[in-house]
């Protein structure tokens, strides 16, 4: 039943734009007087104030901010709470929650602050983990044109959040307009790499993530990093360079990537890092190897006591986004399936539905379960439920539910549930799956009415490659009326093609169509269309037949070629034979043996030796007496014996034994 998954490509996940190290992240921009080395001893004159004047609003400031620099942010929040309205800690208290992943008291207390350029990039970064990318982008928009900063770590941002929302097309206009420069900062780089892989500029995509390398690596030189953990900071930009050599299928490098990541042991410095990238391992890998890329997988995927959820570490998520914790929830559902670890998908199946409400993910994984276990008409009633409730809903559950379909033997409806997938209907590989399964369950009629509608679509479309795609439908529509016999409809398809066409192949094959389709209906016009094909080369038969061909080629070479003249023919100069020293061609004795060149066993005169049959009977050590030899002999004394008896009485001599005590050695005394 592994087939039944194969349909579906396996997620990847690109590294999150914005997001690299935490070398090279930017907290909100609240400037502090404070340095981060001095943090513990801030905190204690702070405190050493504030045990005498408890009210001071500039000693609760700065101990909050100390407890802030040194990331002890359960501490500030504690602070802050207990300093009650002595001082306006609201920006504080919204930033230590953000540290804390409590996003939607973030949201809640942001509301009644000010805005200002601080405020609202921690708002727009806060977005940003909850998934709201759309507020998020326009929450940039407004830092963009209400305080028109000029930050590149703001820029580097907005740029993130129109990668993760989608909408890639805008970052490039966006990044015209704030003038980025992608060579002055890391992040920079690193970001437009991210945009230029969502718009498929793999090639331009590598150059700016090369780009990102080099420009990290000097600034972690400049700090006096070693090698080993200048390796470990850019990991995130090795991770996303296996990503681009993944898309561009160089998977054997891609593969080395990812596995010379995952030996640098990052489980304790990146953990998003590392869950990335063995998303994306399990992603080259499919099936191969599935039991080794789940191990991996589990290193970042925890269960319950219970087995019965998914849980994610607080450091990873944090710090990954929405797309990015399904796709890992997604690939770990199908490498048990793979496993055939059913028992335990289908104990995940609960928690998911409830986790991820909202997504068609629970829904697709549900039926992949029911399809492995050969359960295809429960599959089927998941997605068709699934399909009627959820009108807009994505390309994979429809896809899926058109497999089941089709695997059950229901070829018109699977065209049918095709048909709904609005955002792809019309793309040339799904409009070619639904006519074919029209034409199976019978319905060539609908079959041309779903290759006309993609027509009039693709007419009216704005695409660059709407004339090809154009041609290759109306072709397709025209053949599938011939084979129909509907010759007049043919007909008029192939001229269609013939005048719209601008390409002298196609239009030659439109030709050629109007002659076939005319040739039934209307001969007359069908000639008129004939004259209109170039010429062909006619063959004499006689010669094609006298025609000889060469062996291992397709060129033909005439047999009646003329013969030159004898005398024209270049006569070849004659040799005189070498002959061996001392031979004489006059009296060269008798002939050589024909057979000197074979192996003497093979020769026809071989004849091979005797073996003698008394060499036979000598068997065993030197010294020995077989036992033939003595019952030969032993008969023999016993004839002669016979014969004695009968002249005399016979005496009889024991045997003497071997190794008699008079014949043993003594040892020395």
């Amino acid at each position: 039943m592994r087939s039944t998954i194969s349909w579906r490509s396996w997620k990847r996940c690109s590294r999150a734009p914005g997001r690299t190290t935490s070398k090279f992240s930017r907290s909100p921009s609240k400037v502090w007087s404070f340095c981060e080395e001095n943090a513990k001893c801030d905190v204690f004159f702070a405190c050493v104030v504030l045990a005498v004047h408890p009210d001071d609003p500039d000693a609760l400031n700065c101990k909050v901010v100390a407890l802030i620099n040194s990331d002890s942010f359960g501490d500030a929040l504690a602070a802050i709470d207990s300093a009650g309205s002595v001082v306006d800690l609201k920006f504080e208290k919204a930033y230590c929650l953000y540290r804390l992943g409590r996003f939607a008291e973030v949201l809640q207390i942001l509301q009644g602050v000010e805005n200002s350029p601080g405020v609202l990039q921690l708002k727009a970064q806060t977005l940003f983990k909850t998934g709201d990318l759309n507020a998020c982008v326009e929450t940039y928009e407004t830092i963009h044109r209400e305080f028109s900063i000029e930050s590149s770590e703001v820029k580097s941002n907005a740029i993130a959040a129109y990668v993760s929302g989608g909408r890639s097309r805008e970052a490039f206009e966006r990044m015209r307009s704030m003038q980025v420069n992608p060579k002055t900062l890391f992040e920079l780089a690193y970001n437009v790499a991210c945009v230029l892989i969502d718009q498929g500029e793999l090639s331009q995509a590598e150059e700016h993530l090369l780009l990102a390398r080099r420009l990290g690596q000097e600034m972690l030189l400049e700090d006096e990093y070693s090698e080993d953990e200048i390796e470990d900071e850019l990991a995130p930009v090795t991770a996303q360079l296996a990503y681009v050599l993944q898309l561009q299928g160089r998977a054997t490098e891609a593969t080395e990537s990812c596995l010379a990541i995952l030996n640098r042991d990052l489980k304790e410095k990146d953990l998003p890092t590392l869950a990335v990238v063995s998303n994306n391992l399990a992603a080259i890998r499919k099936n191969k190897d599935a039991s080794d890329s789940l191990r991996k997988l589990e290193v970042v995927l925890k269960k319950d006591a219970d087995g019965k959820r998914l849980q994610f570490p607080e450091a990873l998520g944090q710090k990954m986004s929405i797309n990015q914790k399904e796709a890992l929830v997604y690939n770990y559902f199908l490498l048990l399936l793979s496993t055939n670890k059913l028992n335990q998908a289908r104990e995940l199946i609960p928690s998911l539905v409830e986790e991820y409400s909202g997504s068609s993910m629970p829904v697709v994984l549900k039926a992949c379960l029911s399809l492995k276990e050969g359960k295809i008409d429960l599959a089927e009633e998941v997605l068709g439920e699934y399909a009627e409730k959820n009108s807009e809903s994505t390309v994979e559950p429809l896809l899926l539910c058109a497999q089941a379909r089709t695997t059950a033997g229901h070829y018109l409806e699977a065209a049918d549930v095709l048909r709904k997938a609005t955002d792809i209907r019309h793309m040339p590989a799904i409009v070619a799956t639904a006519v074919d399964l029209k034409e199976r369950g019978g319905d060539v009629q609908g079959a041309q009415t779903i290759l006309l509608e993609s027509v009039k679509w693709w007419e009216d479309s704005m695409e660059e490659t709407r004339d090809e795609i154009v041609e290759l439908l109306l072709h397709e529509a025209a053949k599938l009326k011939l084979k129909t016999k509907d010759f007049a409809g043919a007909a008029e398809l192939y001229e269609r093609l013939a005048k719209s066409s601008s390409s002298k192949a196609v239009g030659l094959e439109a030709i050629t169509g109007l002659v076939s389709c005319f040739a039934e209906t209307d001969v007359a016009k069908g000639e008129t269309f004939e004259k209109q094909l170039p010429d062909v080369k006619v063959v004499d038969a006689s010669k094609l037949e006298e025609s000889s061909v060469v062996p291992g080629g397709s060129k033909t070479i005439q047999a009646n070629v003329e013969e030159k003249p004898a005398e024209e023919k270049k006569r070849k100069r004659k040799r005189k034979p070498r002959y061996p020293k001392g031979y004489d061609p006059e009296n060269p004795g008798p002939p050589p043996d024909p057979e000197r060149w074979m192996p003497m066993r093979e020769r026809s005169y071989y004849r091979p030796k005797k073996k003698d049959k008394r060499t036979a009977q000598l068997r065993g050590s030197q010294g020995a007496i077989s036992r033939d030899t003595s019952s030969s002999s032993a008969v023999a004394a016993g004839a002669a014996g016979a014969a004695a008896g009968s002249n005399g009485p016979s005496t009889s001599k024991p045997a003497e034994t071997r190794g008699g005590g008079k014949n043993k050695k003594k040892g020395r005394r």
